[in-house]
């Protein structure tokens, strides 16, 4: 069989991929200010993350392929103008006795049916069914994520159901997740990241999963560990 010379990506797919992700850019923050995404990850890679600590080079996309990664996530994204209600955003301060600081904790919500009082969180990812058939979804840290989602918008909307959507090009599989108050979670979450970064500046324990195998830290977190 003939093998084809692989050939770079045409500078005006390059292009256009940038200019319709530019709202993916790296936003500056105050240190003070957390995303519940970073709660629910590993908070090893999420101190990674905020320490600007390079990730493993052969872990690392190229560009073309982020970018790309991400418009195709815009485009399922879209599934979230099933709902006239979408995108909420809603910011909490959160009093940590341990420290002097006042911390504040940042949520968007993909959608809520006021009806219902259901807030859907999609994931768009690849494979949805081979995920689903080994089991490898839902995924915990998008319990954690959906249910936090809950316990800081329940003062405000009301939460009485959550439902957490997994989206692909071909398929969609949703889950029912029980509702959960997990604000002393995510107070203990903030703080022990918030240490990590600006008072211990090293990373606090790895937590294991088989998400490991796939994490941009791998190498950098095991020699850690061994250290």
């Amino acid at each position: 069989m003939q093998k084809f010379e692989a050939a770079e990506i045409p500078s005006e797919i390059h292009a256009f991929l940038i200019r319709n992700n530019k709202r993916f850019g790296s936003q500056a923050r105050e240190s003070n200010h957390y995303w519940v995404t970073e709660l629910c990850k590993c908070l090893r890679q999420s101190y990674y993350e905020l320490s600007k600590t390079p990730s493993d080079a052969e872990a690392q996309e190229t560009e073309a392929e982020l970018l790309w990664s991400l418009q195709s996530g815009k485009y399922l994204h879209n599934l979230t103008n099933s709902f006239r209600w979408r995108e909420l955003d809603i910011e909490k301060e959160i009093l940590c006795q341990d420290i002097d600081e006042k911390l504040y904790i940042h949520g968007r919500l993909d959608m809520y049916d006021y009806k219902t009082e259901t807030i859907i969180d999609l994931k768009t990812t690849s494979a949805v069914k081979w995920q689903y058939e080994k089991n490898l979804i839902p995924r915990q840290r998008d319990i954690h994520q959906l249910q936090s989602y809950g316990s800081l918008f329940d003062p405000k909307i009301g939460v009485a159901n959550l439902t957490l959507l997994y989206a692909d090009l071909k398929n969609l599989i949703s889950f029912k997740v029980p509702v959960v108050n997990k604000l002393k979670w995510i107070e203990d979450r903030l703080l022990e990241l918030y240490l990590s970064v600006h008072v211990m500046k090293s990373p606090p324990q790895a937590e294991r999963s088989v998400a490991c195998d796939y994490c941009k830290f791998k190498k950098r977190c095991d020699s850690d560990s061994k250290g």
